[in-house]
């Protein structure tokens, strides 16, 4: 069986990624599951909480910074640590491509390394199928 290839849309540019070997992908799987899937347990969390007034978004307020500016800055590295061949075209993409297609270029990096259901897992954990355009 071949290697799988995703195709994503990071500006106005389509990348096709092909899927790394286990024994190359083993080191991202790790970060995955030591620095992103915490923020997806916070998205959990927050979706627990229930806004009746302005003092209840306060709650919201540190998961917010921490979605917005940390996670998102992980998740766009992991993009460039998986699929090493968008380095080169880097400063483009960086200077293209929204957060919304990064985020949906590391969801479909996800599935490519996922034979026991971590996609299932996040979906749960508050991410949902997202654009890549």
């Amino acid at each position: 069986m071949a290697l799988k290839t995703i195709d994503v849309e990071l500006g106005d540019t389509t990348y096709t990624i092909t899927q790394l070997p286990a024994i190359k992908s083993r080191p991202w799987r790790e970060r995955l599951m030591t620095e992103v899937k915490p923020i997806f347990e916070q998205i959990s969390t927050a979706n627990e909480v229930t806004i009746n007034n302005a003092a209840d978004l306060l709650v919201l307020m540190p998961l917010a910074e921490t979605l917005i500016v940390e996670a998102a800055d992980t998740i766009i590295d992991m993009v460039f640590e998986y699929a090493p061949e968008l380095e080169a075209d880097r400063e483009a993409i960086m200077n293209t491509a929204s957060e919304q297609q990064l985020v949906g270029a590391f969801y479909k990096m996800v599935e490519l390394i996922d034979p026991f259901g971590v996609v299932r897992t996040l979906k749960r954990s508050g991410l949902r199928s997202i654009p890549t355009t």
